[in-house]
């Protein structure tokens, strides 16, 4: 079984904005630490980079953790104490792109790098040679260059079951782009994929449609609530949905006086 892993400071435990963050939240170290490894677990399995995790609501950074309380007591906290940076874009994991981005950055080029290779010395072992790739394939005609991906015609299915040319990526790149930004990259495009693959169209589609009502025009915020959904277990539609009914019961409860530990 491969071995997925990513980097803490062992002065963590011992840090002053560690004992900061447990007065705070009125929680003892052990716990906060544990829960912030969710946290990290999760930017890390989501191939994050720089620790950018956007405009992530509070609540869905406390499903991540497991935190039971109140999320925007947590949001502020961990912003507070600095184990979350704000900016003009979004929060970023603090020191995350020094401790773990870096790694995940360097191992991404190097297996890009042995792909690459590979593809030049095997070209008939690996389809998507073409460096363009058809707009058509999202309901345009022209092209987009420096790409990977095969040109297909539009909603066309490969034999070989290719991925990339399934309707389901047509229909999902298509109201990405007609939604939110006509302009999209090869890495947008490859992460894009990956979770169509995970989670389904029909989420993707979701995703897109609610960056679209909050006005959002960044790959990173659609990401952001993928990365979010993927990381609470969602493989369908119907989790999501699960996941929406169990958030609005536990409300419910919280109205009518009940306490959830």
């Amino acid at each position: 079984m491969k071995i997925t892993w990513f980097a803490i400071d062992c002065n963590l435990y011992t840090h002053p904005k560690m004992l900061k963050l447990s007065a705070t939240l009125k929680t003892d170290v052990d716990t906060l630490v544990g829960k912030l490894g969710r946290l990290w677990a999760w930017a890390k399995l989501s191939g994050n980079e720089d620790g950018n995790i956007g405009q992530l609501p509070a609540q869905e950074i406390a499903d991540i953790m497991r935190w039971k309380k109140s999320s925007k007591a947590l949001l502020a906290a961990l912003t507070d104490c600095g184990f979350l940076d704000a900016s003009g874009s979004g929060n970023f994991l603090h020191g995350w792109a020094e401790l773990n981005g870096d790694f995940t950055k360097k191992k991404r080029k190097d297996n890009d790098r042995k792909k690459k290779a590979f593809s030049m010395e095997n070209p008939d072992k690996l389809s998507g040679n073409s460096t363009e790739i058809p707009r058509k394939i999202y309901g345009h005609s022209e092209e987009i260059p420096g790409t990977q991906y095969s040109t297909v015609q539009e909603k066309e299915t490969s034999p070989d079951g290719d991925v990339k040319k399934d309707p389901a990526v047509a229909a999902v790149m298509s109201a990405y782009m007609d939604r939110i930004n006509p302009n999209v990259s090869e890495q947008l495009v490859a992460e894009m994929l990956g979770f169509i693959q995970v989670m389904g169209q029909e989420c993707c589609l979701r995703a897109i449609q609610i960056a679209q009502d909050e006005r959002k025009t960044q790959w990173s915020y659609v990401r952001g609530i993928l990365r979010s959904k993927q990381a609470q277990g969602v493989r369908c539609l119907a989790d999501w949905d699960a996941i929406e009914a169990q958030r609005e019961k536990k409300k419910q409860g919280e109205s009518d006086g009940y306490e959830y530990l």
